[in-house]
């Protein structure tokens, strides 16, 4: 069994090197199926090529967003009201027993999530998983929306009627694959939030004494 910073690391190669490739692939495939609706392929030809798009379409454009995401991680408001969780929307997740399951769901990197008793009491460590809390359920709340695009692209003018098979599976992965991960995100906010609050009121307490002091 691979440990988690193994698992990591191997993600980490995918994400360098795998998913370049895959995206070439992808808009070729892409390029090919619209092509190919337009001037007529055969209804197997389509059938394979409509398969290959939808896959290269979702394996592309998800770690592409969370690539994207991560680059603005840095600059993330960890004291943004919109990203405050309202005690009223913890008890819609109560009502879908969110903490019963979220342990279950799989992460693409559950180091990032990670606080042990010595980290909760760093503020670096408890901003740290701050920041990749907030960045993952930005990442899925823009994947959610590009599934929804991928469910309007079969309603294109040049695009033949079985292309509902693109559409309907999009609008499925956006509703299994991104909404529960937003309200596990948002549920685990809720108590990594006011911890990071405590400590940032203690060390601002303790950089005035030390003003004081000097």
């Amino acid at each position: 069994m691979m440990t988690e910073e193994e698992k990591a690391e191997f993600k980490s190669f995918i994400e360098k090197y795998g998913i370049p490739v895959i995206t070439i692939i992808d808009l070729a495939f892409l390029a090919t199926t619209i092509y190919g609706s337009i001037v007529g392929f055969s209804h197997t030809v389509m059938i394979i090529l409509t398969v290959f798009s939808f896959v290269g379409f979702h394996a592309t454009y998800r770690p592409l967003i969370g690539q994207l995401v991560g680059y603005f991680r840095p600059k993330l408001n960890l004291n943004a009201k919109i990203m405050i969780v309202d005690p009223v929307e913890i008890e819609v997740y109560d009502f879908f027993n969110v903490k019963g399951w979220k342990e279950i769901v799989p992460a693409w990197n559950k180091t990032h999530f990670m606080l042990s008793m010595k980290d909760a009491r760093d503020i670096n460590k408890v901003s740290q998983v701050l920041r990749y809390n907030m960045s993952a359920e930005i990442t899925h709340h823009i994947n959610f929306y590009v599934s929804i695009f991928g469910t309007l692209f079969c309603l294109f003018k040049y695009m033949q009627g079985w292309w509902w098979m693109f559409g309907s599976i999009s609008l499925l992965l956006g509703l299994f694959m991104d909404v529960p991960f937003i309200m596990i995100q948002r549920y685990n906010r809720s108590r990594v939030y006011p911890l990071y609050q405590k400590l940032e009121q203690r060390a601002l307490k303790e950089e005035i004494k030390e003003q004081n002091v000097n």
